[in-house]
């Protein structure tokens, strides 16, 4: 299958939080692009996919907290 892609995805694995609304869950970010993340699913993860979601992560060596808005 060919690569469809229109960004290019950087391997990042580090810590992040997930949240919709009053829920969190902490979980594992894999990877960036421009346009998504893919994190791995928690296990307890109760969310909705038809709500947004939010992505915090931070960036190594630094105290940037990096927040994406995610559905």
């Amino acid at each position: 299958m060919a690569e469809r892609r229109h960004f290019t995805r950087v391997f990042y694995l580090t810590a992040a939080k997930l949240t919709q609304g009053v829920h969190q869950w902490h979980t594992q970010l894999v990877d960036v692009s421009l346009q998504g993340a893919l994190l791995l699913r928690p296990q307890d993860c109760a969310g909705s996919d038809d709500h947004e979601h939010e992505v915090c992560f931070m960036l190594r060596r630094s105290h940037i907290e990096t927040r994406m808005q995610c559905h």
